[in-house]
């Protein structure tokens, strides 16, 4: 447990960043629109801005820098969350096939342990079947 200030900053903005991730898988198509409309503003605004200042060459390259500016910084935050989402459902994943090699070894165990009993079971009835045959026997010669 994190008892120093910046401990419980980190501990908040490591269960913050979880609940993200958590939140971008599940609504990954939601994110993906989103990001697709971000890109066509984006755009959208680099066309209005170039024939707003398609007379002012002082001007125009700032508009084109800043531009390429913000949509590489909007690329490279598309791809921290999607990567971020690829790692979460391969941990999924991973945590999945843990938990299908746990069962099958568990139900190969129980599978085992019940051949073992049927076994048993049988051995005390032939035994059973045995004894009473006997007992059988042993009436009818005292009759």
């Amino acid at each position: 447990m994190a008892k120093t200030l910046t401990g419980l900053i980190c501990k908040s903005i490591e269960k913050g960043w979880q609940n993200i991730r958590v939140l971008f898988h599940r609504n990954d198509s939601l994110f993906d629109i989103l990001f697709l409309l971000v890109y066509f503003i984006e755009q959208l605004g680099l066309v209005y801005f170039t024939m707003e200042f398609r007379n002012d060459m002082y001007h125009l390259p700032y508009v084109i820098s800043f531009f390429a500016l913000v949509l590489l910084t909007t690329v490279g935050i598309h791809r921290l969350f999607m990567e971020s989402r690829n790692k979460f459902v391969r941990e999924q994943h991973n945590n999945l096939i843990l938990d299908y090699y746990k069962l099958e070894t568990s139900h190969k165990l129980l599978h085992r342990e019940y051949k073992q009993q049927d076994k048993l079971l049988e051995e005390l009835f032939r035994d059973n079947e045995k004894q009473y045959n006997e007992n059988e026997k042993l009436r009818k010669d005292k009759s």
